[in-house]
């Protein structure tokens, strides 16, 4: 499993979003259309002078689809504790105004560890919060459908996995309405016995 993993992350840390899923783009702003200069002299500027408009605070929703995103995890499970490799992917639905916006996210994680890996498929509801740079987001999740296999072992399904979350999605560049980002994103889990803290980040197109 290992080997597979590590070739889909060598092609992977991608996700690709349409609508409004720049949370930060839809805050309430000042857009600058053009200057003009007062001269003071044949070849001196003394004043210049913005002419925009105020831009409110818009309605906006969107969704996005991350896929085949690598991390870092350490799981502690029975008093011991592993490395292990973190291959995600998922889909996002957010809905939202201004500087904020609710979101509801499907995923799938897969975790492989030298001992131990898991399989987990969470609904997690999230929140975001964003300005000029970008936004920040936290939420909490179930399982509703999660697997543990130890080494040698057949897999087992456990009923009771949480988590809790907490990124950022920081804008890289913008063009014409486009937007890369970056969204690093730190994960805590309860997977039966286990606890799994894991890092991960993708890069991010934004249509």
């Amino acid at each position: 499993m290992s080997r597979a993993l590590l070739l889909l992350a060598a092609l992977s840390a991608c996700a690709v979003g349409a609508g409004g899923t720049t949370v930060g783009e839809w805050r309430p702003k000042r857009v600058v259309d053009s200057t003009a200069c007062i001269a003071t002299g044949p070849d001196s500027c003394g004043k210049v002078i913005e002419i925009g408009s105020e831009q409110p605070a818009r309605s906006f929703g969107g969704g996005v689809v991350a896929f085949a995103v690598p991390g870092y995890a350490q799981a502690h499970a029975n008093g011991a504790s592993e490395s292990a490799f973190v291959l995600d992917g998922s889909y996002e639905y957010l809905r939202g105004r201004g500087r904020f916006a609710l979101a509801c996210r499907v995923g799938l994680s897969l975790i492989d560890g030298s001992q131990h890996s898991w399989i987990a498929m969470p609904v997690t509801a999230i929140g975001h919060a964003g300005g000029a740079w970008g936004s920040v987001f936290a939420g909490v999740g179930y399982a509703p459908l999660l697997t543990e296999r130890h080494a040698g072992a057949r897999a087992t399904y456990l009923h009771d996995g949480v988590e809790g979350l907490l990124g950022t999605r920081i804008i890289l560049r913008e063009t014409l309405g486009r937007y890369i980002t970056v969204s690093p994103e730190l994960r805590y889990q309860l997977a039966g016995d286990a606890t799994i803290v894991s890092l991960t980040a993708n890069l991010g197109l934004h249509l």
